[in-house]
């Protein structure tokens, strides 16, 4: 009997008989019990060992953070207990609390638990075939028409804006000065800027290449003629803009220095908009903002080199020094 005793191996033997004449499988009774006992951290790591994106990717260690952070936010408390204890009511209240707090914080969280729990329905089942969890709480949140639709925003620093936003960005000091300029002039995204390494920098051809980003290409982009100078002279290792992980800080200056209220992504969507008003070429621009052109079928004939690709950036910073004052008479003023 092992380590059980000879009254307790009785015990479940009886149970066991008593199952079968039931007409109960023990074994299947057994792997019900588990089943009920999986929690949610269970879940969350088997979601981020097996689940892959469309192009058959593992998810990024980002994504893992920001699954993360939405279910500490609101179930924290639900960790190890068993997945099943989720249910409806309690996803409506917890995210109600949430919607107290912020739509987007509302919206990450009802988009995690449906996540974790559409997994679960697939890939915890029966012999039959028939799930261990059916249902999906998540789905309360659309019954009660409590779902959060975020339009998709379409904020810019405008021309009359950017003197004073160069003013502001002119009197940080100079990590966070060179970071901000970094994303507005190359029009890259937060995340690709603030993971950018100085072995991913070539100072003497002026270029820069991102690596395992969004879109899962590696993308070699000339450096913005206007910090190209500036980054020569801090050459350094590791990480080229080491802002701290969101940037809170320098962004906080610059809004309360300036009045202009944006975000970083503001930035680039500026670097397009002023692309377009140049009438730069849509897939120029989008291959500057490393943007995948795989559904433009003439995108598969036209492969901007380097040299063209710098042309097109000289003129976009070179307009944007122009609407903030810094230009003059082609000349670029450098302040430090």
């Amino acid at each position: 009997y092992g380590t059980m005793k000879i009254d307790q191996a009785r015990k479940e033997a009886k149970r066991l008989l008593a199952q079968i004449a039931d007409k109960e499988d023990p074994v299947e009774s057994r792997k019900e019990r588990k089943a009920t006992e999986i929690t949610l951290r269970d879940v969350f790591n088997d979601y981020f060992l097996k689940k892959r994106d469309r192009q058959g990717n593992k998810l990024r260690e980002s994504t893992r953070s920001e699954y993360k952070m939405a279910l500490d936010k609101a179930v924290e408390d639900y960790w190890d207990r068993p997945l099943a204890d989720i249910d409806e009511m309690l996803v409506l209240r917890r995210y109600r609390k949430r919607l107290d707090e912020s739509r987007d914080r509302a919206k990450a969280f009802h988009k995690v638990v449906t996540a974790l729990f559409n997994f679960a329905r697939v890939n915890y089942k029966r012999p039959s075939g028939e799930s261990y969890f059916p249902n999906n709480p998540g789905q309360v949140i659309i019954d009660h028409n409590l779902r959060v639709r975020t339009p998709r925003r379409k904020t810019f620093i405008r021309e009359e804006e950017l003197t004073d936003w160069f003013d502001a960005v002119e009197s940080l000091g100079t990590i966070e000065r060179e970071f901000l300029l970094f994303v507005l002039m190359a029009g890259v995204r937060k995340t690709e800027a603030m993971s950018l390494m100085w072995e991913s920098v070539d100072l003497r051809v002026g270029t820069f290449t991102l690596t395992d980003t969004k879109n899962r290409e590696d993308v070699e982009l000339p450096i913005p003629f206007h910090l190209l100078p500036l980054l020569k002279k801090r050459k350094g290792k590791g990480r080229v803009f080491p802002v701290g992980d969101d940037a809170k800080a320098c962004l906080g200056k610059v809004r309360t220095a300036s009045g202009v209220q944006f975000t970083l992504h503001d930035l680039r969507r500026t670097y397009a908009t002023t692309a377009e008003d140049l009438d730069i070429s849509g897939l120029t621009v989008k291959r500057l903002l490393n943007h995948k052109t795989d559904s433009d079928v003439t995108a598969g004939y036209q492969i901007p080199n380097l040299k063209r690709l710098r042309s097109v950036s000289d003129r976009v910073v070179r307009e944007m020094l122009k609407r903030s004052g810094r230009l003059n008479a082609d000349v670029v003023e450098l302040r430090a």
